[in-house]
């Protein structure tokens, strides 16, 4: 089975771009290595997994919104 984005952001899987966004920032802040130099090596994990899983909402995303290699909700990104 993969891995849950979703769950790693903490949003539904009906999220929206604007919803995904802003749950990555939020994450992101929370576990960036600077601000966690107590914990660097946790937070250097967590970080690079909440990056991997927007990255990847973002694409799953874009994919359900584009048909062939024209995308109708992203224009001029061709899959």
């Amino acid at each position: 089975m993969g891995v849950d984005y979703y769950k790693i952001l903490q949003v539904d899987k009906t999220a929206k771009d604007d919803d995904l966004k802003k749950a990555y920032r939020k994450l992101a802040m929370k576990w960036h290595p600077d601000k966690n130099p107590n914990n660097k090596k946790e937070a250097e994990a967590q970080f690079k997994q909440i990056s991997e899983a927007y990255d990847n909402s973002v694409k799953i995303l874009q994919k359900a919104h584009c048909k062939g290699r024209q995308c109708l909700r992203f224009p001029g990104k061709a899959l």
